[in-house]
């Protein structure tokens, strides 16, 4: 959520005009542990937007060594669960450009 607030996109505001996310697909790999106390960083960026979906690539990381990669698909739904359509107004705010195929 914190990431897209950086890029202007209150998801609060979308939830209440009807948009819902919901993650529907996650691949991670782990390549080496964290330790409690250890300071991370994590990163995020928006890998592709289709109609109705969202790709997200998230890093966490250790003084720059790789800790764990992520994909994330976050699908834009109704109050009933079904897909809905991004808005043009979140699509055009996340600066990425849209793939229509999917």
């Amino acid at each position: 959520m914190e990431f897209l607030l950086e890029k202007g996109i209150d998801v609060a505001e979308y939830h209440n005009k009807g948009y819902l996310f919901a993650v529907i697909h996650v691949e991670i790999d782990y390549k080496r542990p964290a330790r409690l106390g250890e300071i991370i960083e994590v990163t995020t960026e928006i890998i592709e937007i289709t109609n109705a979906t969202i790709n997200l690539k998230h890093q966490i990381l250790r003084n720059n060594t790789l800790l764990v990669e992520a994909n994330v698909r976050v699908a834009c739904i109704d109050k009933d669960g079904k897909p809905r359509r991004l808005s043009e107004e979140f699509v055009s705010l996340s600066s990425v450009r849209k793939n229509p195929k999917s």
